[in-house]
């Protein structure tokens, strides 16, 4: 899939298609490749990402794939939009962030792979 410039605004994107591969067992696969991430926050990035997997199940009866017909980029920044501010809320109400820290983490070793 190309690439368009990602947008400043939020844009909805087309009920996913049931096509290509499976990305959450290559995601679990990357991480318990990882000897570089603590086992305990592994452990914590595993048990999220398949919750976040059943979710996603659950709301469009099937799993993340490769060829869901989705702007992955897109729908990733618009994620990482809600996730820094709710990150902000949390600063804001004095909440301890580093639980999220550590999966941002892992984060940016997926991106620096």
């Amino acid at each position: 899939m190309s690439h368009k410039k990602i947008l400043l605004i939020s844009v909805p994107e087309p009920p996913p298609k049931d096509e290509g591969i499976l990305v959450t067992e290559c995601l679990l696969d990357w991480i318990n490749g990882r000897n570089d991430i603590n086992p305990e926050i592994k452990e914590k990035a595993i048990r999220l990402i398949q919750a976040r997997d059943n979710y996603g199940f659950q709301k469009y009866g099937q799993h993340l794939r490769t060829g869901d017909g989705r702007d992955d980029i897109e729908d990733a920044a618009q994620e990482i939009g809600d996730a820094m501010q709710y990150v902000m809320k949390a600063i804001l109400n004095n909440r301890n962030t580093k639980p999220i820290a550590d999966m941002v983490n892992v984060l940016v070793l997926l991106l620096s792979r």
